[in-house]
């Protein structure tokens, strides 16, 4: 492949060969379309699996995700060619790491796979009970048998008392230390080695986070935190490995300190983070959660002096910049957005300036959100008893789905402005981090008040309407 592309490369520093020569142009074109061909090629691989027992196979679906970096890691459905076996063609994975899952009468069943390079391979797979096995190599067996460890420890940490924190801990703990066991009895690569430790402190910190649901939801609090589990990975979440998981990225950010400026937290991650798929990743997860939590009202220019430095000097994307500015909108006398647009059910643009003169009352939902939906009635009862000519009721529908936008309002028998933005421009403006969400713009059109309450809090909010002229 590199000679291939070591003599294209020759020809096109010598264009007047090929200009000069019909001969030197065929070379150059064969060489070329070989080229392509071969790295097509190696884009996808061939992976056959042959199930055992076969009594299993009927009623079984079976789907494969080759584990890349960004990659989106999307299921493929395997076709089941009769008798035992299902076969994939499947985007060729650049870490040689797959997922297996299956799916039968409800149950699930899942494992990983490590099938370096690009040739068809046949896999044996035997599945009993909720384990799948693979022994067609050392470094196969030791990754399905550590998904049995996982399947068996998850089971122990839901059937165990959520008050326990000795037992509990001793579980988490067990993961790495199952772990190094596996590793000290198994032949494996060095890319499998690397995998399994990562694995073992994913699967420790999920079940840190299980338990303490589990914990609060019995009024207890564990002692056991990410640090106690984390203290002997060392640089194991600096590498490439680690991007497979997207907990990386969580474990990352939450043990960066909290208590500084945006700017500190990057600090901390370029000081202590070498790999730049990682870097990228959380800084910009870091300055989606600055966009998100920040107080515009409070502090916008000292806010975009922090946004303008992380852009400039870790080369953070600049259309953070703009969604910053664009959040100027949550600031108490601002105008309405004028990049949102919106849509009445008939597809008629509907320009905000229409309710100019009124105070609006804007009730921010969709079809899919049972909240907004039990808020409906209490909006309705309001609007009807509501003795203010002054003030006007709006509703906007984030939905992207137009009809069932449409079906929820007949459903709801909703009247009055019924307006559509699907692409939820205002709410982004407004910073809205969830729905339903109220807003009240006054008579020029300005916001009033971000955050107005709920229809469902009753009279309070009536008293507060009527007052408004």
């Amino acid at each position: 492949m590199r000679f291939l592309l070591g003599i294209a490369c020759y020809f096109v520093t010598l264009p007047s060969f090929i200009e000069r020569t019909r001969m030197g142009k065929k070379i150059f074109l064969f060489i070329l379309f070989a080229c392509v061909a071969i790295v097509t090629t190696a884009q996808h691989k061939e992976v056959e699996l042959a199930v055992v027992p076969d009594s299993v196979v009927p009623g079984l679906a079976m789907y494969i995700t080759p584990l890349m970096h960004d990659s989106g890691n999307n299921a493929l459905e395997m076709k089941h060619k009769g008798g035992n076996i299902f076969f994939a063609e499947v985007p060729s994975s650049s870490t040689g790491f797959y997922k297996i899952f299956g799916v039968r009468n409800g149950a699930q069943y899942y494992t990983t796979l490590y099938l370096p390079g690009n040739e068809k391979l046949s896999v044996p797979l035997t599945m009993r009970g909720t384990s799948m096995r693979v022994d067609s190599s050392s470094d196969n067996v030791a990754l399905t048998a550590y998904q049995d460890i996982v399947n068996a420890n998850s089971r122990r940490l839901w059937m165990s008392d959520a008050t326990d924190d000795a037992a509990i801990n001793r579980l988490i703990l067990s993961y790495m230390t199952s772990a190094d066991s596996l590793l000290s009895l198994s032949d494996c690569s060095v890319p499998v080695k690397e995998y399994l430790k990562l694995w073992s402190y994913i699967s420790a910190y999920n079940a840190m986070q299980n338990a303490k649901r589990r914990a609060d939801g019995a009024g207890h609090s564990l002692s056991l935190c990410s640090g106690d589990i984390l203290s002997g990975a060392g640089n194991l979440f600096d590498s490439s490995m680690a991007a497979l998981f997207f907990e990386s990225y969580l474990i990352i950010e939450e043990n960066i300190p909290q208590d500084t400026t945006l700017v500190g937290k990057l600090a901390y991650l370029y000081q202590n983070y070498k790999n730049e798929h990682l870097r990228k990743r959380v800084a910009t997860s870091l300055v989606e959660n600055f966009l998100t939590r920040h107080n515009y009202e409070a502090d916008f220019d000292g806010g975009r002096a922090q946004l303008s430095e992380a852009v400039e000097k870790y080369g953070i994307d600049g259309k953070h910049l703009a969604a910053y500015d664009e959040r100027r909108a949550t600031i108490k006398g601002t105008p309405f957005p004028q990049s949102v647009k919106l849509y009445d059910a008939n597809g008629n643009l509907v320009d905000f300036s229409t309710f100019k003169g009124k105070y609006v009352y804007i009730d921010m939902w969709a079809s899919w959100c049972a909240p907004c939906r039990k808020e409906i009635p209490h909006l309705q009862k309001l609007e009807k008893e509501l003795q203010n000519d002054d003030v006007v009721f709006l509703s906007i529908s984030i939905d992207t789905d137009v009809d069932a936008w449409k079906q929820k309002m007949a459903e709801h028998n909703m009247h009055g402005y019924q307006l559509i933005d699907s692409n939820n421009t205002l709410g982004k403006a407004l910073n809205v981090r969830g729905i339903p969400f109220f807003v009240i713009y006054d008579k020029d059109g300005r916001l009033y008040m971000h955050g107005a309450p709920r229809p469902s809090r009753g009279d309070a909010l009536k008293e507060m309407l009527e007052k408004l002229h």
